[in-house]
């Protein structure tokens, strides 16, 4: 039987009440972050960028490389790509025309399993060519503190990520796209990829 942590008031029953330590991360520190495990995508799997595989297999690799990077830092949370579940159930996001559910299937997220109270980075990619304005839907709704009339079983579903960042990707230069409190972007970042470690030594898939 699920606990309810009373105080958890964005999870409801999905905090089963677990004290450890929550380390406070800025906008500056999680951005950085990411941009060092995005360095090391770039070095190592630029063939993948050029050859236009799709985002999943980027979000992968990234999320590979943030992981082995990062897990001490973020050792008190867990690190997971493509998470569908909020607490058991699945991570419920919106409804269709017909009033059925959707289903989020986050790129990446720093989070714990079970509990909202410590959802931290909500990460979703997409090519820089994509029109990006589901990603920032998504990105608005996780961060918000409100639950944007979403329910299910009578309980409003809130996830109230601290910090959202979409990243959007190509050859010669890679987007941050910052939200937090249900709002953004309310920073934009564009990087050269140009001078990037050993890109310039990946082999030229053309010749494959």
């Amino acid at each position: 039987m699920r606990k309810k942590c009373l105080n958890c008031p964005h999870s409801e029953p999905y905090c089963v009440g677990r004290s450890f330590p929550v380390k406070k991360f800025s906008k500056k520190k999680i951005l950085a972050d990411i941009l060092t495990a995005l360095k090391e995508l770039y070095c190592k799997d630029f063939d993948l960028i050029k050859r236009n595989a799709h985002e999943r297999c980027i979000s992968a690799r990234f999320y590979a490389y943030f992981e082995r990077l990062f897990s001490e830092k973020y050792k008190d949370l867990n690190i997971d790509p493509e998470y569908n579940k909020n607490g058991v159930d699945p991570k419920y996001y919106g409804y269709t025309s017909d009033d059925r559910y959707t289903y989020a299937f986050p790129d990446v997220i720093v989070h714990k399993r079970d509990c909202n109270r410590h959802n931290t980075i909500y990460m979703e990619f997409k090519p820089i060519k994509n029109r990006p304005e589901a990603d920032f839907k998504k990105l608005k709704y996780f961060t918000s503190n409100s639950c944007l009339g979403y329910t299910h079983d009578d309980r409003e579903l809130r996830y109230a990520y601290k910090h959202g960042v979409g990243i959007a990707y190509g050859v010669d230069e890679v987007k941050f796209f910052y939200f937090t409190g249900g709002d953004g972007p309310i920073h934009e970042k564009s990087h050269d990829t140009s001078s990037w470690e050993n890109k310039e030594q990946v082999v030229d898939i053309s010749q494959r």
